[in-house]
C-alpha cells in the first residue's frame, strides 16, 4: 500500500475516540455498556479484547513509497506529508491486530503522538514498525517508528480502540 491510498478522510479516523454515538442515543448507549456506579477503569478491564491471544510484544512492519498524492502540497519540494504518514502508521497498527479480532470487531484510531523529523521524498521508500506495548481493556497502545534509507523519520505512540460493530445501530 502506498501513500496514495491515504486521503484526508482516512486520517480523520484518528479523531474517533471512545464514543461513536452522540446526541440523545449516546446516554442510552453508555447506560447499556457501563455497569451503574462502576468506575470506567474497572469496566474496561472486564471487556478486554475478545481473543486472549492478542499480547504485548506483537509487532508489525509495513513498507510504503511516497507518491505525489501523499506529499505535502504547500511545500516547494514534494515530501511525505505528516497526515499521510499518520494514516500509514494507523494502517500498520490496524493490520497487526486484524488476525486477533473476532467477527464484527476492528480497531479504530484513538490517539496519535508522533514526531516528523526527516523528509522522505516522492518515490522514496519508508518503513513503519509498530510494537504493541500496552493493553488496557479495549485500548491498545503501540510504540511506532518510521524510517527511510537516510534514518529515522518519526517516533512516537499510537492508541487504538477495539470496537464491535454489531453493537452499533
Amino acid at each position: 500500500m502506498s501513500g496514495a491510498a491515504v486521503s484526508g478522510a482516512a486520517v480523520s479516523g484518528a479523531a474517533v475516540s471512545g464514543a461513536a454515538v452522540s446526541g440523545a442515543g449516546a446516554a442510552q448507549w453508555r447506560a447499556r455498556e457501563r455497569p451503574p456506579g462502576g468506575a470506567l477503569a474497572r469496566w474496561r478491564a472486564t471487556i478486554g479484547p475478545m481473543k486472549d491471544t492478542l499480547t504485548i510484544g506483537l509487532e508489525n512492519t509495513t513498507t510504503h513509497v511516497v507518491t505525489a498524492d501523499g506529499s505535502a502540497p504547500h511545500l516547494s519540494v514534494p515530501v511525505l506529508a505528516t497526515p499521510a504518514m499518520i494514516g500509514m502508521i494507523e494502517y500498520c497498527c490496524m493490520e497487526a491486530t486484524r488476525p486477533y479480532m473476532e467477527g464484527g470487531e476492528t480497531t479504530v484510531g484513538a490517539h496519535v503522538c508522533v514526531s516528523h523529523e526527516r523528509p522522505t521524498y516522492v518515490g522514496q521508500e519508508y518503513r513503519i514498525h509498530a510494537v504493541l506495548t500496552r493493553i488496557d481493556g479495549r485500548r491498545l497502545t503501540f510504540e511506532v517508528t518510521v524510517e527511510n534509507d537516510a534514518g529515522r523519520v518519526s517516533t512516537g505512540t499510537h492508541e487504538r480502540g477495539v470496537v464491535d460493530f454489531s453493537r452499533f445501530g
